[in-house]
């Protein structure tokens, strides 16, 4: 991997003030999710993820990528979506066992991205889209007759993404062009 330097005069630190804001966030949403209920959480929770878009493009826009940078990238996601998750657990709206495939699916993403080249992972953008789209859902509408629809969903995904990371992963290793 490159070693860079921060260029002088860019404001290198800012992707990493929206990174940790998003462990921030992650217990503001608690707090607001167990508290007030309501609209708080949902729009913490938006928030956190804008941090998540803002902090890569900032790094990318101002050539500030760094292996630190995209290794707390990871595990501040990973940091939000379990937080979330175990929120959603202990209110009753998801089985306890649905945090298993999401926490393993974290973890793969952080320690499985290489940080150099993660824009171009086919699997971040589905991945996220599923986190996303199934904690939104839950958030804006907890009936269980969406829930019916949420939980098999997002079992099913997580565990043919967990799969699929795991090919990704074992054939980009094996591959000549590999950039690890």
């Amino acid at each position: 991997m490159n070693k860079r330097k921060f260029p002088s005069g860019k404001m290198w630190w800012l992707p990493f003030v929206f990174t940790i804001a998003r462990f921030g966030m992650a217990g503001l949403f608690v707090w607001t999710f167990f508290k007030n209920g309501g609209f708080w959480p949902v729009l913490i929770y938006l928030a956190g993820e804008a941090t998540d878009v803002v902090d890569g493009w900032l790094a990318r826009k101002l050539g500030t990528i760094s292996e630190l940078g995209a290794r707390l990238d990871g595990l501040a996601d990973t940091v939000m979506i379990v937080t979330v998750g175990l929120s959603l657990v202990i209110k009753g709206l998801w089985p306890i066992w649905l945090i298993l495939p999401l926490t393993i699916l974290g973890i793969l993403f952080t320690i499985t991205t290489d940080p150099m080249w993660a824009h171009y992972d086919p699997l971040r953008k589905p991945t996220g889209l599923l986190f996303f789209t199934s904690i939104f859902l839950t958030l804006c509408f907890p009936y269980e007759s969406v829930m019916g629809w949420v939980v098999p969903g997002v079992t099913v995904g997580s565990m043919m993404l967990i799969g699929w990371r795991l090919g990704y992963v074992w054939n980009w290793g094996n591959s000549p062009e590999t950039k690890f």
